[in-house]
């Protein structure tokens, strides 16, 4: 028999209610921004029935959440969609303004090919497109390991060549996209992105993605470069004091580690001591790491695919003849025009910086895939954020085979009069631990979520902020073995 559990119909009503603004939520995206400029919303769609694929996930299974779409962006449009880049998770200390996956393709004078960047970071021209088929249609949410009601009807979307499901964290995420709304040229590129997040103490302060490229196209693509848009925000709220203006940007080339901190580790709008957050590029095909690296003023940020080209591969033969080399590319005095030398960033000129990073050149043929796997790495200082990368490094060599939870029940409700009634399943009672080998299971926690599914809680933490940090189950069910 499956474990059962009935509750009141306030929380059938509730639970309609966040499917409800869920689609709400993702349906006004378009919508303008508020928190500094954001963005605003894409003038067109490729073909009406684009929006229906769309979809946006938070992973909160670690210590740093952040809200994200499946259109190639890893951060919320508003403050009020999710966390960007929150650190620690419930702070309100958000420390992501943009972070994109930019893939570009070099022009090519053989095929009359045009330089060709694809990205979802310009609104005007938003390429990334979501493609349909890997989150349940019902919601318009990106399929998560332990949200089983966000999976298509096929099961969780990664398998394994026996079909079983694979789950790598305590919290996966899985979408694809690809750029059928490219405004140059469509290349039928498609881009699956992979989340991880753990929720493990050691592993708490890490949030992987993984991409795997793949050209669908019968062409063969040369010059292909990886890429990854990073605008970081230290100590900002809001509303509030520019305090983004002055971040101090950090490259450490032997660990492929871009750091951004603020200058004098500390937030007026925060009222305390600020943390740290970088970007690292653990695997690409060649295992040849960050091969470009740039920075420029944000107010310089503009949306031309030859000019993302020379950032993305520092050939300055891409430039157009209205922009300056010097403003994108800022070479030290080793002359290495690929890596710039961040310490001629003047610390205190109160200016904005953004940072692309890029690997390559690959080729991608047809039907052929490339991998790439970045983490998201915060600390409360450099010491702790060191620490944490190292713990990224050892997860990634490990194939990220860390002790984890059990794979969440399926779960499913029956309506009652005044009530609902909620089975779960129960293999995963005799199954043993995948390191261990032992029989450990204890019991079952069910918890509801109060806010669309941000947190998991049965307690309004805006009502009764007492309660504390840990969230409170809506029941437990503990196995009485001694």
């Amino acid at each position: 028999m499956n474990p059962k559990h009935t509750v009141t119909s306030e929380f059938l009503v509730k639970s309609l209610l966040t499917c409800i603004l869920m689609s709400i939520q993702l349906a006004t995206l378009e919508a303008g921004e508020t928190y500094r400029d954001r963005e605003s919303p894409p003038k067109t769609l490729s073909k009406a029935a684009d929006i229906t694929d769309r979809a946006a996930g938070t992973h909160n299974g670690s210590n740093i959440g952040l809200f994200f779409e499946n259109r190639g962006k890893l951060y919320p449009r508003r403050l009020a969609d999710g966390p960007s880049g929150e650190f620690p998770i419930n702070s309100g200390h958000h420390y992501i303004y943009r972070i994109n996956p930019f893939v570009g393709v070099a022009p090519d004078a053989a095929s009359g090919r045009q330089a060709n960047v694809l990205q979802g970071r310009y609104t005007e021209n938003e390429e990334f497109e979501a493609v349909g088929g890997y989150h349940n249609p019902d919601f318009a949410r990106v399929a998560m390991s332990d949200q089983p009601n966000t999976w298509p009807s096929t099961g969780w979307p990664v398998k394994d060549t026996q079909g079983n499901p694979v789950v790598v964290s305590s919290q996966d995420s899985y979408c694809v996209f690809d750029d059928q709304n490219n405004t140059v040229e469509t290349l039928d590129i498609q881009l699956a992105q992979t989340g991880y997040a753990f929720g493990l103490a050691y592993a708490e302060d890490l949030l992987f993605f993984t991409y795997e490229i793949t050209n669908n196209s019968s062409t063969t693509y040369d010059s292909v470069y990886f890429g990854m848009y990073l605008d970081f925000d230290i100590g900002n709220i809001s509303g509030g004091d520019p305090e983004y203006l002055d971040d101090v940007l950090g490259f450490d080339a032997s660990n492929d580690f871009v750091t951004l901190r603020d200058e004098t580790d500390y937030s007026a709008e925060w009222g305390g001591a600020t943390g740290i957050i970088g970007l690292t590029l653990l695997e690409t095909p060649s295992m040849g790491g960050i091969t470009d690296l740039h920075y420029n003023l944000a107010g310089s940020d503009i949306d031309d695919d030859s000019l993302q080209m020379v950032i993305l591969s520092s050939n300055q033969d891409y430039l157009p003849a209205n922009f300056l080399l010097d403003d994108y590319v800022h070479t030290g005095t080793d002359g290495n025009i690929h890596i710039d030398d961040v310490t001629l960033i003047e610390q205190g000129t109160s200016s904005e910086y953004v940072i692309t990073l890029s690997a390559g050149p690959f080729d991608l043929g047809p039907n052929d895939t490339l991998k790439f796997i970045t983490c998201i790495v915060a600390g409360v200082n450099e010491a702790d954020l060191n620490n944490n990368l190292l713990v990224a490094q050892e997860l990634y060599a490990l194939d990220f085979e860390t002790p984890k939870p059990p794979v969440t029940p399926t779960l499913s409700a029956v309506a009652g009069s005044n009530e609902v009634t909620l089975y779960w399943t129960n293999a995963i009672e005799d199954q043993a631990d995948q390191i261990s080998g032992i029989l450990d299971f204890e019991g079952y926690k069910l918890y509801r979520s109060v806010d669309r599914g941000v947190s998991w809680d049965q307690i309004d933490r805006n009502t009764f902020p007492e309660t504390g940090a840990n969230p409170v189950p809506l029941a437990s069910f503990d196995r009485i073995n001694g």
